[in-house]
């Protein structure tokens, strides 16, 4: 049984602190699929919590429709040298990122959307007919951009964010420490509201095939989510990005 912070009622969300038998009961869904109801649990000693019935009755591409790969489970798969574990993982993420971008953009007809997934040099394309079908479709954890202050308990771990943001990359020039070679770290920061949220270091490989521009985007990325000081990053050599540039005015 899936368990939520807050809830779809209508056209907003409310919290546990916002709930009303009177006015919510049997009237508040999923906060990230919006069609699977869920409830208010209450129990003795413990603090009350939104939760919904079966997984069958979420959207499929809400995390919240299949099993959740435990965290140790992807670790093990990243640091594999195995084929099969690196095909398995390739699937994981791709399948979870493209299924949060489906999400996030309603599956609107006509929209066409840009992806660019910035892949390890040693990372296996899974895509290919026939390859996926033998995988078992699990979820990455997944936290939108506007609740990821509020999921602390995620640090170390290796997850999926999603959203709109206002993207903003920074050039920083660095020097290898051994070879004295110059290089470039490109730092992206995603920011909501005018505020900074987190940000994500890429170089060589990864850094050479961003093309992404400043501005306002949609967005899905995989990695480990990591904090240095009171700053938000995703440490980034597991990193995929997925993207959809958006203008948000409409």
């Amino acid at each position: 049984m899936s368990q939520f912070e807050e809830a779809k009622y209508l056209e907003i969300y409310i919290t546990i602190e916002d709930y009303i038998d009177k006015v919510h009961y049997q009237k508040i869904f999923c906060p990230e699929c919006k069609i699977a109801p869920i409830h208010i649990v209450r129990k003795q000693k413990i603090p009350p919590y939104f939760a919904s019935n079966r997984k069958e009755e979420h959207h499929q591409d809400c995390q919240h429709y299949e099993e959740f790969i435990p965290n140790k489970n992807l670790v093990r798969l990243i640091n594999s040298n195995q084929i099969e574990d690196q095909k398995r993982l390739e699937f994981l993420i791709r399948s979870n990122l493209k299924a949060s971008l489906r999400l996030l953009l309603g599956n609107e007809k006509g929209n066409n959307f840009n992806t660019n997934f910035l892949e390890n040099n040693s990372s296996t394309n899974t895509e290919k007919k026939g390859n996926t079908d033998r995988y078992k479709k699990e979820s990455i954890p997944r936290v939108h951009i506007k609740n990821l202050r509020k999921k602390e308990e995620l640090l170390d771990n290796h997850i999926i964010i999603y959203g709109k943001a206002e993207l903003e990359i920074k050039n920083h020039e660095r020097t290898n420490k051994q070879t004295k070679e110059k290089f470039t770290v490109k730092q992206l920061i995603f920011r909501r509201e005018g505020k900074f949220v987190f940000s994500i270091s890429l170089s060589g490989y990864k850094a050479n095939n961003l093309s992404q521009e400043n501005g306002n985007i949609s967005f899905a990325v995989f990695g480990e989510l990591k904090k240095n000081s009171s700053f938000l990053n995703i440490k980034s050599h597991t990193l995929r990005i997925c993207r959809f540039v958006s203008d948000f005015r409409s």
